[in-house]
């Protein structure tokens, strides 16, 4: 028995706090610290795409750890009995660097043991969170108004843990009961395991067409980044007639779609159902650029994007986009009433503007000045 706690996109499972009934492993106690070495960070495709079979990802797949829970576990000894316990399941507690190995999970290591590992191993000294850079970020943009590359989450913490507890990841629903989890992004740039994905994880209904977490049966795909770059704030919309989805929109887009938004331009990527390569396509027409945290919906072959629904909860406020003028990049807020339509053969936008946009501006009357006597 495990207590199921609903998610973002996902169940979560926990041990059951009271111990009362027999749950057998969980997740992370089917896994050595040594799979927690060499799957904790994140790994770039290098195919189109590269299926990874990481004990320590799927570890965290099933269970929809945060890092948090494999830091604790891992390197300082906690079990998740006593963390579900104490209901420190958030990272409020601090982590503790006396604890020991606990009786019911072999895997786990004390500090000392840690230690005593190659020097190119990861240790309790290694896990301290280390800022390699200080900046103030609005996304998209810096205090000065220049642009910046968010995906690079590395430059804001040098050792992230991969997970599968994420935030603006986009997630379309199958006609067959399959579910395609898209990028995505853990906590923001103010937290050690802050990272922006560009992976697809794929997870197959079980026979009765429930979806079980701990079964296993899922695939995680990856990529080059340049071929699909880190992506969240993003959409995915299935295409039936193609049995293909189109994902638009990246809050971390990189530098080349930044330098692409001049005017408009909005590359789109194409994930093929089945084989689950990523084609980028490019755009013309009136496009709205870089944009994320929209809605989009299929009409007829048009797909339409407008802004998000402010009750939908999302916690960065609202729709936004950014373009480059001038060699510079502005960050815009999307009108209520404002939406784009992008045509699927011919790769055009059209761009309906909000209604206040498209008022003529009054001409002001220059008012006349008496002449000196």
């Amino acid at each position: 028995m495990r207590i199921s706690i609903k998610g973002f996109g996902s169940d979560i499972y926990l041990p059951d706090p009271d111990g009362s009934a027999d749950q057998g492993p969980t997740p992370l106690q089917e896994i050595t610290l040594q799979d927690f070495k060499d799957g904790r960070n994140r790994r770039w495709g290098t195919s189109n795409p590269e299926r990874f079979d990481i004990p320590f990802w799927n570890a965290m797949v099933k269970g929809s750890y945060a890092p948090y829970t494999a830091r604790r576990v891992f390197l300082d000894g906690v079990s998740e009995a006593d963390m579900a316990k104490k209901g420190r399941w958030d990272g409020e507690d601090s982590v503790s660097t006396d604890a020991g190995v606990t009786d019911e999970d072999d895997s786990v290591s004390t500090d000392a043991e840690i230690a005593e590992e190659d020097d190119n191993e990861v240790t309790q000294e290694d896990e301290k969170p280390k800022p390699l850079k200080f900046i103030h970020v609005e996304y998209g943009m810096d205090v000065k108004g220049e642009g910046i590359i968010l995906g690079d989450d590395c430059d804001f913490w040098s050792n992230p843990i991969w997970c599968h507890s994420r935030e603006f990841e986009a997630r379309v629903d199958l006609p067959d009961g399959t579910v395609v989890e898209i990028g995505g992004e853990h906590e923001d740039c103010s937290d050690p395991d802050f990272m922006v994905y560009n992976d697809v994880i794929v997870f197959h209904p079980e026979s009765d067409g429930q979806m079980k977490l701990e079964s296993g049966k899922f695939d995680i795909y990856g990529y080059p980044q340049d071929v699909f770059p880190k992506t969240d704030g993003h959409t995915a919309t299935f295409l039936p007639s193609r049995n293909e989805i189109v994902i638009a929109g990246n809050m971390s887009a990189p530098k080349e779609d930044q330098d692409s938004a001049e005017n408009g331009a909005t590359p789109i990527y194409i994930l093929e159902v089945g084989t689950w390569k990523i084609t980028r396509k490019e755009t013309s027409g009136d496009g709205p650029a870089i944009i994320w945290c929209h809605k989009a919906e299929l009409q007829g072959n048009t797909l339409r994007m407008t802004p998000k629904d402010q009750s939908a909860g999302w916690s960065f406020g609202e729709t936004k986009r950014s373009v480059r003028k001038v060699g510079k990049i502005e960050t815009i807020k999307v009108e209520d009433d404002e939406s784009w339509e992008l045509n699927l053969d011919t790769l055009v936008w059209t761009h309906q503007k909000s209604e206040w946009q498209t008022v003529p501006k009054k001409k002001q009357k220059k008012s006349r000045g008496r002449r000196a006597i």
